[in-house]
């Protein structure tokens, strides 16, 4: 079949329960990482608030996950924002110098 060998099935454990996902055949070792670090953070949230159940430690982790990622794309948005102000201060200024103001 079309597509068959470009998927595969792995099985990935967290919080020692098995989640079967059908991924691209080379993502797995990424897809295995990834789930690595959500389990460590889950675990994490279990041993911090231990009468939760573990369907909110999924929710509070993946809130925290979503946090970061905001953070961390405001981040990027800001410096990016930065590397094009300090560009087109350095084009002015070669043009200033070459005389090629526009």
């Amino acid at each position: 079949m079309a597509g068959e060998a470009e998927h595969k099935s792995i099985r990935v454990k967290i919080l020692d329960r098995d989640y079967p996902l059908r991924i691209a055949a080379n993502d797995e070792a990424y897809t295995q990482h990834l789930a690595t670090i959500v389990d460590e953070r889950l675990r994490r949230l279990r041993a911090d608030i231990p009468m939760q159940p573990d369907l909110t430690h999924a929710v509070i982790g993946a809130m925290e996950i979503a946090g970061e990622l905001y953070s961390l794309r405001a981040d990027l948005n800001r410096q990016s924002a930065h590397v094009d102000e300090e560009i087109n201060a350095l084009i002015a200024e070669l043009d200033s110098v070459l005389g090629t103001k526009k």
